[in-house]
């Protein structure tokens, strides 16, 4: 294996051995206001996709910050020491524009709206032979009361992150406008570390 494989497999390893060590972080519901609802989802990969969420571009984890949840749920928590706000998925939040399907299941999380949403996704796919792995941080500026969505793509070549506002229009249509405060981190935070 090559050095950058090897690197890539160590950080999986590192990952999964905090989680399960109960040594990560966890996202907390914001307990003030103003708030905004978030939705992450994935376009299909089979691999858990973690997302991480920071209290600033320098990639800090002051409280709320922490691990948001897992893309398709978590469902083996064999300590007991993921909160449940963590481990749920689906359509927890009521958001609109919410589409059951064959394809992971999304995480719906309530997100402080009076600064920067900073997070980071994190994905590893460790294969017979080679290590696939993308990490991505990305921040904007959320808007009291509205809803986005964070939308996880990947090709055999490259990983990407879409993120939009949602907003329901007449007869009950629900449009993605791209969010233009949308932005890379100045540092890429480091997924969940």
């Amino acid at each position: 294996m090559g050095k950058t494989t090897m690197s890539v497999l160590r950080a999986a390893c590192c990952a999964a051995v905090f989680l399960l060590a109960g040594c990560e972080t966890y996202y907390r519901v914001p307990d003030r206001e103003p708030t905004a609802r978030v939705r992450f989802k994935a376009t299909a990969p089979e691999q858990p996709v973690l997302v991480t969420a920071y209290s600033s571009p320098q990639c800090d984890k002051d409280p709320p910050s922490g691990l948001m949840g897992v893309l398709g749920g978590i469902n083996n928590d064999p300590l007991g020491r993921v909160p449940p706000q963590v481990r749920e998925s689906g359509n927890t939040l009521g958001m609109v524009g919410y589409e059951a399907g064959p394809a992971t299941q999304p995480i719906e999380r309530l997100i402080p709206a009076d600064r920067k949403f900073v997070f980071a996704i994190f994905r590893v796919q460790v294969m017979s032979a080679a290590v696939k792995s993308c990490w991505l941080s990305m921040m904007f500026d959320p808007q009291p009361g509205a809803q986005y969505e964070v939308e996880y793509a990947e090709t055999d070549q490259a990983c990407g992150i879409g993120i939009y506002r949602l907003q329901r229009g007449p007869g009950q249509i629900v449009s993605r406008s791209p969010e233009p405060s949308a932005q890379r981190t100045p540092e890429a935070c480091p997924g969940t570390f």
